[in-house]
């Protein structure tokens, strides 16, 4: 049935119906389709009314061999099954549709091919860029035609956001940028939208201007008056953080969030949306930003497997007190405001008036300060913890009846617990092949190269970027030169030290043997930004030190004097936004692997005071722009590679040398075993690579210390770092639809691990709530 979806000062309306909006976000290609029953009946019983998600322009468009652009929506990519499943749940949808999304997306939702469009600059006022926004646009407009998604249509969309949070970058764009925004709003009239269009942190008139923050309550007096006939949207109340490697574990408290959101309703917000709500795992390329960590855990509200915690169930208790008590509220009265009054410094009392019964109240009794309130209000005392708000009911003469405080967890919250149980005969038996070096080095005149040994090598750096080489289908890609130096000269004491720019992470081989990698851990802001300041901007250097001399790292090869450097370049995902890249800088310019300048250096030192420089040019240089993939990741393909792999014998001196190696194991798990149980591995003991289940893709892992600081976006937020010193993320998830029905469940694993660390440690665990 058609709906019309208007808004006021005071509210949105579907249908003629004020709403409080109470919203989470969940990222449909963080999820999957066997999930979004579960997901959004626990959003429902806990209060929420509508469901918000970015739409990811990068995970549906296919750029076929010939060239040709096709859009996929199948599988776990299928929007609009998404939106269908939430509204058969009762909730709404907000859909944010870019063409930016930010949302710690592999180049922030863009496809990486829009890169190497002749002249192209993202989000300003760029004819290829636009272009290429018309044709993508074109299709998801008619898609959502096609299928009905707005409320006039009948669908669940309500609000429709076009670009996000365009002032990060606003200021580099001038003019250009104000034009280009402009653009985009006019862009409404593409989709032919009859629902309200906003924009948050940056927006243009004819579009509603939302809020992101921790505290939305902090912006509420400034939105009014900038925007006095609009109603206050805040779409992203930051439930946590997101995880990075090489970071701590972001946590916010669930006393401190549902304190935030009590704070602006009592304000008069009319909507919030928790981001995230749900967050899911980033089990492809395209989900995943520049270091960001393969679980997109943001400490949000239900956790990476669905199921509720201490936060989704205290916010529960504060939707169930707001919606039974929503008449209070008057969200069909656009002037309406509550009572405001001091009775002290720390505590501010907002007071809703009963529209119908006189002396009857909601009370919102809000202590900011970081320091106990105890005071009289409305003849009655109270005491009010720090930073809480407690939401009261005023009933004629009684005394006022305090029905939920947000500095206090209910029983039922406090209860949940995690257990982790191994699964017996796991990984008993392991198997290895090891991945190849790329071939020596040939000058690219050399016929001997023939393309019957695919990858072709590709010669120089200048066009050796390894996002357009691989078409940004893998991580890797070898750079292999030869290095002239005479044995003869090395000494006991002889080291060898390597100096370059690049990107991600490099791993550096001497004729096959390990010589180092790139400082640990890596920075999420490389360079100084408008939010961080670096006394020295790690940027994009690299300076290797071998821990060893040379001649114990070669051995019995130091006699040659047929030296092959080998590079693994390893990226981990592309920048999410200008600002990851340095000033002045667009996002047309990320690349990944070794940069053609400066010059690749090798020092070759007896110690710090003397040493010899071998300076490597560009051209040099041979890219084999694929890993030789010796476990198939396609089923069909798996009992023909098997033939590849070798039981690991660890007493093999050959196992004991740190190269690159594949590991596969499988293990037959019982009904009894699985009867709807999540199971995780723990990858203790391993480097760094990435995962396969049953032949899936479910993520990568980083055995890295999380040791950094937080970055200066966090600075005075009320996000805390836990668990300093232990690996970002040691536990990844293995997602239920990937362990097969019937009597038994065959799970294979199959690991790629960059350093070839023995994969012994590693545990499959049983997770369950307890």
């Amino acid at each position: 049935m058609a709906t019309v979806v208007t808004y006021s000062r005071r509210s949105i309306s579907v249908g003629g119906t004020p709403v409080l909006l109470v919203s989470g976000s969940v990222h449909y290609p963080r999820t999957h389709p066997s999930e979004w029953h579960g997901i959004f009946a626990r959003m429902r019983k806990n209060g929420l009314n509508c469901v918000d998600t970015y739409v990811f322009w990068n995970e549906h468009e296919v750029l076929n061999d010939n060239g040709s652009i096709t859009y996929d929506f199948s599988g776990y990519k299928d929007l609009f099954g998404f939106c269908k499943s939430a509204q058969k749940h009762g909730l709404f949808v907000i859909l944010r549709i870019g063409p930016y999304v930010c949302a710690e997306a592999n180049f922030g939702g863009f496809p990486s091919r829009l890169r190497d469009v002749p002249g192209i600059m993202f989000r300003t006022y760029n004819e290829p860029f636009m272009r290429a926004v018309d044709m993508w646009l074109d299709c998801l407009a008619e898609r959502m035609q096609v299928h009905s998604m707005t409320a006039d249509q009948g669908g669940p969309v309500i609000l429709v956001q076009l670009e996000n949070e365009y002032s990060m970058v606003s200021e580099g764009y001038g003019a250009d940028g104000a034009r280009y925004l402009e653009w985009v709003a006019g862009l409404k009239l593409k989709f032919d939208l009859h629902v309200p269009m906003i924009m948050c942190f940056g927006s243009t008139g004819s579009a509603l201007e939302t809020i992101n923050a921790f505290y939305g309550h902090e912006q509420f007096e400034r939105h009014q008056r900038e925007h006095p006939e609009q109603p206050a949207v805040w779409t992203e109340a930051w439930t946590g953080w997101y995880d990075v490697w090489g970071s701590p574990h972001h946590v916010r408290s669930s006393q401190d969030l549902v304190y935030a959101s009590a704070r602006f309703f009592a304000e008069g917000g009319s909507a919030v949306n928790y981001y995230m709500y749900y967050g899911g795992t980033n089990r492809t390329r395209n989900s995943t930003m520049y270091l960001q960590a393969t679980s997109y855990d943001y400490d949000e509200p239900l956790d990476e497997f669905g199921n509720d915690t201490e936060k989704s169930l205290h916010l529960a208790a504060m939707h169930k007190v707001l919606l039974d008590h929503v008449e209070y509220l008057q969200l069909d009265r656009g002037n309406a405001r509550p009572d405001v009054s001091r009775p002290n410094d720390s505590l501010s009392c907002f007071e809703w008036q009963h529209p119908n019964t006189l002396g009857w109240s909601l009370v919102f009794l809000c202590n900011d300060s970081h320091e106990l309130c105890t005071t009289l209000v409305l003849d009655t005392q109270v005491l009010v913890r720090p930073r809480s708000v407690q939401i009261a009911r005023k009933s004629g003469d009684k005394p006022i009846e305090v029905l939920f405080d947000t500095s206090v967890l209910s029983p039922e919250a406090r209860s949940l617990s995690v257990q982790l149980e191994a699964v017996p005969n796991f990984g008993k038996e392991w198997m290895v092949a090891e991945e190849a070096f790329p071939m020596s080095w040939r000058s690219r005149s050399d016929t001997s190269i023939s393309e019957r040994s695919p990858p072709a090598p590709h010669w120089g750096l200048e066009d050796a970027d390894l996002i357009s080489l691989t078409q940004n289908s893998s991580d890797y890609a070898w750079y292999t030169t030869p290095l002239k130096f005479d044995s003869r000269m090395v000494t006991e004491k002889t080291r060898l030290s390597f100096r370059c720019e690049g990107a991600d992470l490099l791993r550096i081989f001497l004729n096959g043997c390990y010589l180092g990698s790139s400082q640990e851990p890596l920075f999420e802001d490389r360079m100084n930004n408008a939010w961080t300041r670096h006394s020295v901007e790690p940027g994009f250097s690299h300076n290797i030190d071998c821990s060893l001399p040379l001649n114990e790292l070669l051995g019995d090869g130091l006699g040659t004097t047929d030296f092959q450097l080998q590079v693994l370049c390893c990226s981990l995902g592309m920048v999410k936004g200008d600002w990851q890249l340095g000033k002045n800088s667009n996002m047309v310019h990320e690349r990944k692997g070794i940069y053609p300048f400066p010059n690749f250096m090798v020092l070759v030192s007896e110690d710090k005071d003397h040493f010899q420089t071998i300076e490597i040019p560009a051209d040099d240089w041979m890219v084999t722009p694929l890993l030789m993939d010796s476990g198939a990741s396609a089923d069909s393909e798996r009992r023909a590679a098997m033939k590849q792999y070798l039981a690991i014998d660890s007493s093999r001196k050959a196992m004991h040398a740190v190269r690159p190696r594949w590991f596969y194991t499988e293990l037959n798990l019982s009904a009894e075993e699985r009867p709807d149980e999540d199971y995780v591995l723990a990858m203790f003991g391993m480097a760094k690579g990435f995962i396969r289940v049953n032949g899936i893709d479910i993520g990568r892992y980083w055995l890295v210390a999380g040791v950094n600081p937080p970055v200066g976006f966090l600075e005075g937020s009320p996000i805390q770092h836990v668990s300093h010193g232990s690996p970002t993320q040691s536990l990844y998830r293995i997602p239920r639809f990937l362990m097969t029905s019937g009597q038994h469940s065959m799970v294979q694993v199959e690991i790629f691990d960059e350093l070839g660390a023995i994969p012994f440690e590693i545990q499959l665990l049983k997770r369950s709530l307890v």
